[in-house]
């Protein structure tokens, strides 16, 4: 049946690209998974994965290029977590040795170089400029989308699997399809973030139920800065123009979506479901229906694209503004609210002991990541995680997702609207700011006590080769890029507008790392802030936080029960429709409910029974996908 092995990336287009040596070494860049050279039966079953790149004889080319060896994984305590084994210490359920390259070399077969170098030898430097797409002249305007179609009508040179390792045969049966350019990076941001691995909720006192691998803590920004860097690269690749940088939208100077129309990313039409129209009309949400996959035990693909549906977008309707606490933009995040992350001294911290600590580090308060994810309150410059009432835990890059009300509004599929990348561009310009500005390195990644597959020396899923989430916190010049309105110290280009800077976030509110006693009735004391009605917040959608009201104490599982059980049976989408508990007084009324719970058994039984014969052994593929994770499956840490 459908097989699964975190598909593969190469990247690399080798001979194909007839330009400069530059280019020639951009082909052969993987972009994620496993290069195709890797996906035979044999390789698989082997555990290796050492190509030979292009012109050389020996695998990853040799002494000067690069060595295979055994790959070196952290080791982290999975015990309480169930669900597919794959991404776990990633990438050691796949391949247990690969390419080691030297120098500025890079690549799956080291066969190409480290991102802002170039050349034969990768001794040359290369420095692209990321503009505001707003500033740009309308022939560069149209060739960021012709580049954007060119890689959606590109059949990658990567396939992508479409079912667990656990059905592969220990290698010796892969199943594959292929994929486009663009839809390749969306379905690596649906991998990083399905949630099939998850434990009970509160059995450890944090709230964590899910694993994502891309949100919710200090991976957030180095996961999304390598997923753009790769973009970049295949765009250039792509087009056989290596001198095109991504360009940002930066949102927090504008009161409506100001590139939702014809001459940018599309206008969307007026009535539901708001699909988005003109040059990008065509697109499809990959993985929109990703549960139906989780359901049958496979991984979401575009082998089956019955139920895809066309990108959506409603720009701001997503709430309605007349219902908002006060504070709470009725749009995008003010440009207040963006200077205000800048004013933040730390990248990541865990919460305190005298603070909340209800999940994935959502409650990292004074931390400038939890502030420009949008878990943080920046809109009234406390740095903390909010009340649920106030709807103020959806702040910047997540306000900018829900605002948008549509497909960037769902976390697995979000980046098949091409609007996504200049959204995230604009999100690593904020960073990039705030890097340079605090003389940021990797030396300020959390290294411990983050969430699984988040810590400093993680590797990231599903990229291949290895790359660690700390190795990615540090200026972007080290990665070839820079931004064209910013100095070397993080500060606007025009005098005037570094002097309205400073002197803006100078004097913003000073966010104080633990919660005073007049500030605790917004936590401890506030009856609409409670341990549970959180936990229960983290099993829905991050973009979707608002939704999440009035939750009452009995609508909350303990501990110990099936955490995707209490994620999508437990709380519809519309919280007013809640069950609630009443007390039954008569015959009558038990009658009715007896009559009602025969009829409600006798049409789940004949619906159970008919998925049984329809689907028997794609329910002992899920069965299977969902084993206790043990700790003996895994190999400890190497130096």
């Amino acid at each position: 049946m459908a097989a699964y092995l975190v598909m593969a990336i190469r990247g690399c287009l080798s001979a194909a690209l007839p330009l400069t040596v530059f280019i020639a070494f951009l082909c052969s860049q993987c972009t994620g998974q496993f290069p195709k050279d890797c996906l035979s039966p044999h390789a698989l079953s082997s555990k290796e994965c050492c190509p030979v790149p292009e012109g050389h004889r020996a695998k990853c080319g040799g002494a000067g290029r690069g060595t295979c060896e055994d790959l070196s994984v952290e080791s982290a305590d999975w015990s309480d977590y169930v669900g597919d084994r794959d991404r776990f210490q990633w990438p050691y359920v796949f391949f247990h040795r690969a390419c080691k390259c030297e120098g500025n070399y890079d690549g799956p077969d080291c066969g190409t170089c480290k991102f802002g170098f170039y050349g034969g030898l990768c001794a040359d430097r290369v420095m692209l400029v990321r503009k505001n797409i707003l500033k740009m002249p309308r022939a560069e305007v149209e060739k960021v989308k012709a580049y954007i179609l060119e890689a959606k009508n590109t059949v990658s040179k990567v396939q992508v699997a479409t079912s667990l390792y656990v059905d592969m045969e220990d290698g010796r049966n892969p199943f594959f399809n292929d994929i486009n350019e663009y839809d390749l990076f969306t379905w690596l941001h649906y991998y990083a973030t399905r949630p099939n691995i998850q434990r009970p909720a509160g059995c450890q006192g944090d709230g964590a139920t899910r694993v994502d691998f891309a949100h919710a803590g200090p991976a957030f920004f180095s996961w999304n800065r390598l997923h753009l860097l790769l973009f970049e690269r295949m765009l250039q690749r792509v087009n056989n123009d290596y001198t095109f940088a991504l360009p940002y939208w930066d949102f927090s100077e504008a009161t409506h979506c100001d590139v939702c129309n014809d001459i940018y990313m599309g206008d969307s039409s007026a009535t539901s479901p708001h699909r988005v129209l003109g040059q990008f009309g065509k697109f499809k949400t990959l993985c929109a229906d990703a549960e139906r996959f989780h359901g049958l035990g496979l991984v979401c693909s575009n082998i089956d694209t019955s139920q895809s549906t066309f990108i959506t977008r409603h720009p701001g309707h997503a709430v309605n503004p007349s219902t908002e606490p006060a504070g709470l933009p009725a749009g995008l995040p003010s440009k207040d609210s963006a200077l205000y992350s800048l004013s933040m001294t730390a990248f990541d911290r865990p919460p305190q002991a005298s603070e909340p600590r209800f999940s994935q580090w959502l409650t990292s308060p004074c931390s400038f990541r939890n502030v420009l994810e949008g878990f943080a309150d920046s809109e009234k410059q406390t740095g903390r995680f909010p009340p649920i009432r106030s709807n103020l835990h959806n702040q910047l890059h997540n306000l900018v997702h829900s605002y948008m009300n549509g497909t960037l509004s769902h976390v697995m599929s979000s980046p098949s609207d091409p609007l996504f990348y200049l959204i995230h561009t604009n999100v690593d310009r904020i960073a990039e700011k705030w890097i340079r500005r605090h003389r940021v390195s990797m030396d300020d990644y959390p290294q411990s006590n983050t969430p699984i597959g988040q810590s400093k020396h993680s590797s990231m899923v599903p990229f291949f080769p290895i790359k660690t989430n700390g190795e990615f916190l540090s200026q972007s010049q080290s990665f070839g890029y820079t931004y064209d309105d910013i100095d070397n110290s993080g500060r606007p280009l025009d005098e005037l507008e570094k002097e309205k800077e400073d002197s803006a976030i100078e004097e913003m509110k000073k966010c104080m790392v633990h919660v005073h006693v007049d500030d605790q009735s917004e936590f401890s004391k506030n009856p609409d802030v409670k341990e549970q009605q959180i936990i229960a917040l983290l099993t829905r959608d991050q973009f979707k936080l608002s939704e999440l009201q009035n939750i009452d104490e009995y609508d909350i599982n303990e501990c110990g029960q099936d955490v995707a059980e209490l994620a999508t049976n437990k709380y519809p989408s519309d919280m007013n429709d809640l069950p609630r508990v009443r007390e039954s007084n008569g015959i009558g009324s038990s009658l009715v409910v007896a009559i009602i719970a025969m009829s409600v058994i006798g049409i789940i039984l004949f619906l159970v029974g008919n998925l049984l014969i329809k689907r028997g052994l794609h329910g002992y593929y899920r069965r299977r996908a969902y084993q206790q994770i043990s700790g003996q499956d895994f190999v400890s840490s190497r130096t």
